[in-house]
């Protein structure tokens, strides 16, 4: 029982980590768009973390598809 619901929480987990890496690209786009204030730090995190979060969401999105 416990099986099924965790499972059918994975498109949730899907949309929700899909949503935090495009907010993380979008963030670097803004930040690169107001480059005085250019940060390399921010730039590198924020493209490392949509990068993490996407890979994640793609991964919980073929995880509810193929269980």
């Amino acid at each position: 029982m416990l099986q099924i619901v965790v499972e059918s929480l994975y498109i949730y987990f899907a949309a929700a980590y899909i949503i935090f890496g495009m907010m993380a690209f979008g963030w670097l786009v803004i930040h690169v768009e107001h480059g005085r204030h250019l940060s390399l730090f921010r730039v590198i995190m924020s493209g490392l973390f949509g990068a993490i979060f996407l890979g994640f969401g793609l991964h919980f999105l073929l995880l509810a598809f193929i269980m």
